[in-house]
């Protein structure tokens, strides 16, 4: 239930399905300017050319009205830019968008998606800013930023831009382009201008340089050159159609329909359809020559055939002539494979009725005789005409340019009339109308003659002028009169020893034509003629025809009129002579004039039958999304498996596990999947009868760095006084999202990309590659949620690739230096990847090569599990491989990273994550965390991570790793975050000599040297862990003392004092994972009297001053003194314990 349509939708639906009710048009806005107003003419055009009605609101306003009104429902469908989406309509900052068009548009899209907006495919142009060059500059070889930036710093800064104030003043315009590219104009040489005038200043030499979009007109009309952006500075913003999905429900064609321009409109496309509008074929500004906006856009969907092109009629004089009705065939044909809608006109009659109908608009095109249309259409003499064929031809196209029909290319074959003999004349040796007047003369006229009525009656070119030109005579008995069909067949009976037939029907036949010396028979061609307003307005057909006339010679038209008349045997009506639209077909489609007929498939019924009858599974969407087979329903994730974050197999207790992995989309997967409802940790959290501890929760995921981060945010806030309770090691990213959202944690480290990817459901692909933009972008997406980031760490946990120390030492640094050395070598560098990153089609090692332009030989690449990886790198046996950036062993083994300048990998830098309540209450938390983040650099967390998983000799599991408790209070000492650095506690069993000179107090590692590795998420869910026991037990037990009003001091002789209050002592508990020294005194050179186990309980009975340390009871009734960091207590009860001094 609640998932069927409502009542109102399915009456819609049958009422529209059935023509009961006209469909709402679709109402097609865009913005204002020229090239808005084109792709929005383009979206009307396409849709009403396919039967939609078509609402035109283009034009109607600026970007934040029209999206108003699309949002509002009053737009339906108009065209949108990803970076406008994403900076305007989201407030992504400018420096966070994506730096590939694939992400800008992946992230407009997802971020529009719960808005009810469907993206379609986006068009190939980008529309973004450019830096526009003069070609003299071109000409001096600066043809990219970078080449730019190499000569203004050889030269000392010589060159001017024009810019308009906006690009001059933000921090994404001139001034970052320089900070990135690393150059500078001089002051002077810059000129801020209005943005009217910044290309008429190019164009006049007052400026080298200026800035620029993309795709104006006018950078190829006044020859500028755009620079190419190798880094990637400018935002991308390509257009897409942008459509709401209640009417893409409605009528879901319209995205196959809409999505045909996608890959039609590139830079340069774009360009020339704005400066046919904006400046016309002349290259100024309103001019007069410029074209309208639905011009433009309609001759663009009509020469790429978007559109239904127009009917064109095509007439034959006599369509039951073979030569005739092949050549009307084949127009047709060309005509509908060229996307026109040929109409065919037969039944006109002879040439003056054809003639007067295309003169009257009613034909478009036909096949004309040049000595027709100069003897009969426009009246010349025949002894006037010209000559020779061509200049026949030229004249025919001179006199009926007046009549606005155009003659194409001139076909070298004419139907005209000849003198044809029988077998007998020739074997007489008669070849020519001379033999024949001669042989007429010599003999008294012996010779019978067949002809038609019209060759008999014709005074000019008939029988009695060719009789005068030649000078014989055909005695009259001997003049045959005969059907035109029937002539032939009179010269092959014998009836008549000549014929005047038609040429082409003779040659078909294999007869003689007697040669014409003095030029009766006029043979100027003929040749297609077009009405003047069709060819313009479809210049193409020009070519299209003129492409089909060169192939018929003389020969070939013969043949082909053969087939029709004859078929293979040579006799007519034989039944095996082809019919004049399979012969004109044929031709066509071999020589590749036209596409070949698409042949329907035989239908197996049987394979038909057993095709219906099979069920279908719905695909996993787990493998749809993300490439990897989904767990099973039941699957329990263990410790290291399935979380999400680290992706490793559990280590044996004894050795740290190398568990520093960079999230990856296949981790992002898992963690969704693996931290939903039910999840452990989350059950855990929120188990009946397990109450929130007070004070600052803070958590992390359990891997070694994300532990480390969080036991900074721990040791540091405690040293300052804060009330504090360490649940680092708590889980997955989703569990504590979902634990800070509901308050039961306060503050937790978290990656930059995975809050895009699984809490705003960003895809990996359209993550953002820079640190600045990835933090901009998912703060001001939390911000909505109540969640605060705190300044970012100046590291990026993302993978990468790596190259071993010998490939190092040869200069490669950057992922464009690898690039340089593949080309020169494809098979010089062996590439070591995992199978994920290979299979990634996204963010893999394929769209790397594609982003970078690099082709490694397939040979070169080598798969290998992740741990082998880095060994492999370390021997030399790969010389690149993929890592995560901040692994221990990158730093230990001297591993180099590769710079990547093109942003292939996004980010993962991490930072810490509150609420803003939290932060109202503790409002100076905010400063001391972020102090955190420019400390903790690329080397810095490397090294970190090497001390906890490697130690000093960079082996795993050797026994003298730190501990990640000892690591990060050192780490915070060093740099002066700490007050009190006499309060470093429980970190070793030996002492480690602080930077003030004193020892760190130490820790009893009873069983593992990670600290807080509780396997939490393992727990059943409706059950407590250890570490929830022991604090609910630790606060039942203070809770059950009732606090002292006043702090009492009192000296170390009086702790077992019957006068000592009461109540002024709490219980106390040492953590699950660690033994907790307890000393003779409080400081941490003090002898050490007792150890506390792990998960005991004590009673605290005093405190320092500043509560660093605890004054306690041990099980045997000593007094002695605890770090108070390495304890789990009430910061409220410590507050109420008596101060003791120390020193008494």
């Amino acid at each position: 239930e609640g998932e069927g349509e409502s009542i109102e939708d399915v009456a819609l639906s049958f009422l529209l399905s059935n023509g009961l009710i006209k469909p709402a048009p679709i109402r097609v806005g865009s913005k204002e300017f020229t090239e808005q107003l084109i792709l929005g003419k383009l979206l009307v055009l396409l849709l009403r050319d396919a039967g939609f009605e078509a609402e035109d609101l283009t034009g109607a306003g600026g970007t934040a009205l029209i999206r108003q009104m699309v949002e509002a429902g009053e737009i339906d469908v108009y065209p949108e830019y990803t970076g406008t989406a994403t900076s305007v309509h989201h407030g992504i900052p400018v420096t966070a968008l994506p730096t590939t068009a694939e992400r800008a548009y992946v992230l407009a899209k997802s971020l529009d998606a719960p808005q009810g907006l469907t993206w379609l495919t986006p068009f190939a142009f980008n529309n973004t800013y450019t830096l526009l060059a003069r070609q003299e500059l071109i000409d001096e070889g600066i043809q990219t930023i970078d080449d730019l930036a190499v000569y203004m710093n050889a030269n000392d800064a010589p060159l001017t831009i024009c810019v308009e104030g906006e690009f001059y003043a933000r921090p994404d315009g001139l001034d970052g382009l320089q900070t990135l590219y690393g150059f500078a104009f001089q002051e002077d040489n810059i000129l801020v201008v209005e943005t009217g005038d910044v290309y008429e200043k190019l164009r006049n030499g007052e400026c080298d340089l200026a800035e620029g979009f993309s795709t104006d007109g006018r950078i190829t009309a006044w020859n500028f050159v755009p620079l190419e952006d190798s880094l990637a500075f400018f935002p991308f913003y390509n257009p897409a159609p942008v459509v709401r999905q209640e009417v893409l429900d409605l009528h879901p064609e319209i995205a196959g329909l809409l999505n045909q321009l996608s890959g039609l409109l590139d830079e340069a496309t774009m360009a020339a359809l704005n400066a046919q509008v904006d400046i016309g074929p002349d290259g100024e500004l309103a001019s007069g020559d410029e074209a309208s906006v639905e011009e433009v856009a309609y001759n663009f969907l009509r020469a790429n055939r978007l559109v239904a092109l127009p009917e064109i009629v095509v007439a034959s004089t006599d369509a039951t002539e073979g030569f005739q009705s092949i050549l009307s065939n084949m127009l047709m044909l060309l005509l509908a494979d060229a996307g026109y809608q040929p109409v065919a006109q037969t039944d006109l009659g002879g040439n003056l009725a054809v003639r007067t109908a295309m003169l009257n608009g009613e034909v478009d095109l036909y096949i004309e005789t040049v000595t027709t249309a100069l003897a009969e259409y426009h009246g010349l003499p025949v002894a006037a005409l010209p000559t020779t064929s061509e200049r026949a031809y030229a004249l025919a196209q001179n006199l009926d340019r007046e009549n606005d029909i155009v003659w194409l290319d001139l076909l070298p074959y004419a139907e005209t009339t000849a003198l044809v003999e029988g077998e007998e004349l020739t074997t007489l040796g008669i070849a020519s109308l001379d033999d024949l007047a001669l042989y007429m003369i010599a003999n008294d006229s012996p010779l019978a003659i067949c002809m038609d009525n019209e060759f008999f009656g014709s005074e000019l070119n008939g029988i009695e002028a060719l009789q005068q030109l030649y000078g014989f005579a055909f005695e009259p008995d001997k003049i045959l009169l005969m059907a035109e069909d029937e002539l032939l067949a009179g010269l092959e009976s014998g009836e008549c020893d000549v014929a005047a037939t038609n040429r082409l029907d003779a040659a078909a036949r294999g007869y003689t034509i007697l040669e014409d010396p003095l030029g009766f028979f006029l043979t100027s061609g003929s040749a297609p003629v077009m009405r003047k307003t069709i060819l313009d307005q479809n210049p193409e057909l020009g070519t299209v025809i003129n492409g089909l006339v060169a192939l018929l010679d003389a020969e070939t038209i013969s043949d082909l009129d053969r087939q029709v008349e004859l078929g293979e045997d040579g006799e007519e009506e034989s039944g095996d002579e082809h019919d004049a639209y399979t012969v004109a077909r044929d031709f066509l489609v071999e020589n590749e004039l036209i596409e070949p007929p698409v042949e329907e498939p035989a239908v197996d019924e049987a394979a038909e039958e057993g095709a219906g009858s099979q069920s279908t599974e719905r695909e996993n969407p787990a493998v749809e999304e993300t490439g990897t087979e989904a767990p099973p329903a039941d699957a329990t994730p263990t410790e290291g498996e399935g979380g999400g974050e680290t992706g490793q197999t559990p280590s044996p207790p004894d050795s740290p596990a190398l568990t520093q992995t960079s999230p990856s989309a296949e981790m992002l997967a898992s963690a969704s999947a693996g931290g939903g409802e039910g999840d452990a940790a989350t059950a855990s959290a929120s188990s009946p009868g397990i109450a929130r501890e007070p004070g600052i929760i803070i958590a992390s995921m359990t891997d070694t760095e994300q532990q480390l981060m969080g036991t900074m945010m721990v040791t540091l806030l405690r040293s300052a006084g804060y009330p504090v309770v360490d649940r680092t090691a708590s889980g997955t990213s989703p569990d504590l999202r979902a634990m800070l959202e509901s308050g039961e944690i306060d503050l937790y480290p978290e990656f930059t990309g995975v809050a895009l990817s699984l809490y705003h459901n960003i895809p990996p692909s359209a993550l953002p590659t820079t640190a600045d933009g990835a933090f901009s972008l998912v703060k001001d997406l939390d911000a909505a949620l109540n969640i605060a980031w705190i300044r970012k760490a100046s590291f990026d946990s993302t993978y990468g690739l790596a190259v071993s120390p010998a490939v190092a030492a040869r200069g490669l640094r950057t992922l464009l230096d690898l690039t340089a050395a593949v080309q020169a070598d494809p098979t010089a560098l062996t590439i070591c990847v995992d199978d994920d990153f290979f299979n990634d089609v996204e963010l893999g090692l394929a769209s790397l090569a594609e982003l970078y332009e690099m082709k490694p030989s397939p040979e070169s690449i080598v798969l290998l599990a992740d741990d082998e990886i880095y060994r492999s790198l370390r021997d030399g046996t790969c010389d690149v491989g993929k890592i995560s950036r901040t692994d221990a062993r990158v730093g230990a083994w001297q591993l180099t990273v590769l710079d990547d300048p093109l942003g292939a990998f996004p980010n993962y830098s991490p930072a810490p994550v509150t609420r803003n309540e939290v932060l109202a209450r503790y409002p100076e938390m905010e400063q001391r965390l972020a102090a955190l983040g420019p400390l903790l650099t690329p080397e810095v967390i490397t090294d970190l991570n090497a001390q906890i998983e490697l130690g000093q000799d960079g082996e795993p599991a050797t026994g003298d790793e730190a501990s990640i408790a000892q690591v990060a209070t050192t780490f915070l000492c060093e740099n002066q975050l700490m007050g009190d650095c006499t309060v470093i506690d429980n970190v070793a069993t030996t002492a480690t000599v602080m930077p003030d000179g004193t020892a760190a107090p130490d820790v009893t590692t009873e069983i593992t040297p990670v600290l807080a590795m509780i396997p939490i998420t393992n727990v059943t869910p409706g059950e407590a862990s250890t570490l929830d026991l022991l604090v609910n037990e630790a606060i039942a037990a203070e809770e059950a003392v009732a606090p002292t009003a006043e702090p009492v001091v009192v000296s170390p002789t009086e702790e077992n004092d019957e006068s000592r209050p009461a109540d002024a002592d709490i219980t106390i508990s040492t953590p699950a994972t660690f033994g907790v020294n307890a000393r003779e005194a409080a400081n941490a050179t003090a002898t050490v009297v007792a150890i506390l186990p792990r998960a005991t309980t004590v009673q605290a009975i005093g405190r320092t001053v500043d509560s660093s340390w605890l004054q306690i009871l041990t099980a045997d009734g000593e007094v002695a003194w605890v770090f108070t960091a390495a304890v789990i207590s009430n910061p409220d009860r410590i507050a109420q314990l008596p101060v003791v001094d120390p020193a008494e």
